[in-house]
């Protein structure tokens, strides 16, 4: 399309793209009743996904809120508008803060199992040779310890 310089390496993709352009939208929510249509299928299964049913995996993580929802977007705009803006942290924030703990057991076990990831850390000498690469390895070994109970 003139004025178009996108390219793709992969001709489906390119298809797609090209649905911008045209506005064609060959793929119908299969749900009885929706003739909602994507341009590709990927749109169309989280339609189908959000709207049509009960599930809701996007959850509000503040202290005493039980809201759940099935779309981020959703989510996003429960927790500036009822937690206030301060509230919403975006990805780009968190990663300029250091990743956060991993959420916290019934059993107790997290802190013995930091502390032992850490120490673990310590003793690895390609850790100390960055703050980066330590703080890479008490995520991934904080992370894994918490699998193994």
């Amino acid at each position: 399309f003139e004025g178009c310089s996108k390219a793709y390496s992969r001709l489906e993709n390119l298809k797609t793209h090209l649905r911008s352009h045209t506005g064609e939208k060959p793929y119908v929510c299969e749900h009885e009743g929706c003739n909602k249509a994507f341009s590709n299928a990927s749109d169309r299964a989280k339609h189908q996904n959000r709207t049509h049913s009960n599930e809701k995996p996007y959850v509000c993580k503040i202290p005493g809120c039980t809201k759940r929802y099935t779309d981020p977007s959703s989510l996003r705009k429960h927790v500036k508008t009822v937690h206030g803006p301060d509230a919403h942290v975006t990805k780009k924030q968190r990663n300029d803060v250091h990743p956060r703990p991993p959420p916290l057991k019934e059993n107790g076990d997290n802190e013995a199992s930091a502390k032992q990831s850490a120490k673990i850390c310590e003793e690895s000498p390609e850790a100390n040779s960055t703050t980066r690469s330590m703080e890479d390895c008490l995520q991934v070994k904080t992370i894994k310890t918490e699998n193994s109970v």
